[in-house]
Formats: C-alpha cells, structure tokens, sequence
C-alpha cells in the first residue's frame, strides 16, 4: 500500500483527520481503522459494547473523553482499575494532577 501524505488545512474537522490517517503509515493507518470499527459498534444498536482500561487515563487529561462516551450511551459496560477511579476521586476532591518533565 502506498503511504500518502497528510494534508492538513486550518479548521479540519476531527473526523476528516483520522479518515486520513487510514492512509498513512502503520500506527496512523491502525487508528484510522479503529475508529471505522468504533463508528461501526455506535451504530448498531445490537451491538453491546464492553470497554476495559487500565492505566492512567484521569491524570492523563482523558477522563471527560470517558464521561462524554458513558453519557452519549456509546458505551454498555465499563470496567477500569483502582487506579482510575482513585485519580478521579482525587479531582473531584479538588486535587490536581500536574505533568514534571525531567
């Protein structure tokens, strides 16, 4: 497959940005296709779909990512770490994660 090249513009929409990426390389390409398959399970109300995590997605910035996908329904069962539902506690208790680079 040829890899071709992005093609940025200002305003670009995000879904425009990841069908691009179906056509760049490797790691781009798989993203490309996991959210063809993302969109795909949204649309079939049949589809139950189970989303597992670990790691730390609260401190990473991602929680609202997480929230918005449970409130629009995209989302059937959710099952994540300790670690996550700690850090979410923490900020919800109004602590703050902050990024240190060495």
């Amino acid at each position: 497959m040829e890899i071709k090249q992005f093609k940025g513009k200002k305003g670009i929409k995000v879904d425009e940005l990841l069908n691009q990426y179906k056509d760049l390389g490797h790691q781009a390409k798989k993203l490309g296709e996991a959210v063809d398959i993302i969109v795909e399970m949204i649309k079939d109300k049949e589809c139950k779909v189970f989303l597992g995590l670990a790691g730390a997605l609260v401190p990473g910035g991602m929680g609202l990512i997480l929230k918005d996908m449970i409130e629009r329904g995209w989302i059937d069962v959710f099952v994540t770490t300790g670690a996550n539902m700690t850090h979410d506690l923490a900020e919800d208790l109004g602590h703050k994660h902050i990024y240190v680079d060495e």
